[in-house]
């Protein structure tokens, strides 16, 4: 899995599977990030210049207090930015988070297909969920491979 550059998968149940592994392997504890983690940003915010669906790699990270955790983030053009992030986003287990306060945020070791949407990596990894979606299921598995610019493995769960 390390060997990709994105992990996209069809449920919140299979992501959450999968950033937990990925996170244990990598030698990550606790439900807040740590620097050096990948994060999912949730939800837009012009004044920061977040856009929901994009992917940050936290560069600071304070201790929880009061259901938060206060992270800077950094983009892959070397923006930067501090945030306030709900720890509910990072452990919640059932949907997107993009309902709770602050700048909700998840791990994005790896994400849903739906989230992925719009973006491109060089290596892709497709857990393929596409049952999942019955009567859509060859367009979700088209869009997941399509996230690949140069390599896509498919896997069954």
């Amino acid at each position: 899995m390390l060997a990709h550059d994105q992990i996209i998968c069809g449920t919140h149940r299979m992501r959450h599977r999968v950033n937990a592994m990925i996170r244990h392997k990598l030698g990550f504890n606790g439900d807040t990030p740590a620097v050096g983690e990948k994060l999912l940003c949730l939800r837009n915010d012009k004044q920061l210049g977040l856009h929901n669906g994009t992917l940050w790699t936290v560069t600071k990270s304070g201790l929880p207090r009061r259901g938060f955790v206060e992270l800077e983030i950094e983009d892959d053009t070397q923006h930067r930015v501090a945030v306030e992030a709900p720890i509910d986003g990072f452990t919640s287990r059932d949907g997107s988070g993009a309902e709770l306060p602050g700048q909700p945020s998840a791990f994005g070791y790896c994400l849903t297909c739906h989230k992925a949407q719009g973006s491109q990596w060089g290596s892709v990894l497709v857990i393929d969920e596409s049952r999942w979606f019955r009567a859509d299921r060859w367009r979700w598995l088209y869009t997941a491979i399509t996230r690949a610019a140069d390599r896509v493995t498919v896997v069954q769960p």
